[in-house]
């Protein structure tokens, strides 16, 4: 799941790292505005021929799969609260929409190694105000923060991302699910 870089949390100092700065626009260039404004991913200008990411250490996609399935179906394949089959790109993109109406904020909070190997950690989240699948959304900021290993090659072009989150505390609050005491 990508969305527009926004202001730092208030807890947090803005960066002023040029580096820190430099991985972020890597990342929500090749997560998110490559594939909305070229559609083909051979027209991207931020990865490498061999560009794969993988979501906790499940499948590899290529950036073909992120122009198919797309962003968020890529992000949740093995989440029991959500079925990627039942989802396209453009289904999956509007059906986060509705339920984040006033976007879906990416922050980079920590930078712990730089390139070629980039290693951060990173923390998503929205104010919950719409609808999700006939779920009214609370109006709660709901978060995920997670890790992601990128390497790059000698000209800055992501070879591979590996994130590393879970989506199921967020999803969830989305879909209503509840998990009642066994010994109940």
């Amino acid at each position: 799941m990508t969305g527009p870089v926004q202001a730092p949390s208030e807890d947090r100092a803005p960066t002023t790292c040029p580096l820190l700065i430099s991985v972020g626009l890597l990342w929500c260039s090749t997560g998110s505005l490559q594939p909305a404004v070229y559609g083909l991913y051979f027209d991207w200008k931020s990865i490498a021929p061999d560009f794969y990411i993988q979501v906790n250490g499940g499948p590899k996609f290529n950036a073909d799969d992120n122009v198919t399935k797309g962003n968020y179906n890529m992000f949740l394949e093995g989440s029991p609260l959500y079925d990627v089959c039942k989802e396209s790109n453009a289904s999956s993109h509007e059906m986060f929409k509705k339920a984040f109406p006033e976007g879906f904020a990416w922050e980079l909070l920590e930078l712990m190694s730089g390139p070629p190997r980039a290693s951060f950690t990173w923390r998503h989240w929205a104010k919950w105000t719409g609808d999700f699948n006939g779920v009214k959304g609370t109006g709660e900021t709901l978060e995920m923060i997670g890790s992601c290993v990128v390497e790059v090659d000698s000209k800055l072009k992501i070879k591979s991302i590996d994130v590393y989150y879970d989506p199921n505390i967020v999803m969830a609050k989305l879909t209503g699910f509840t998990c009642r005491h066994l010994g109940k």
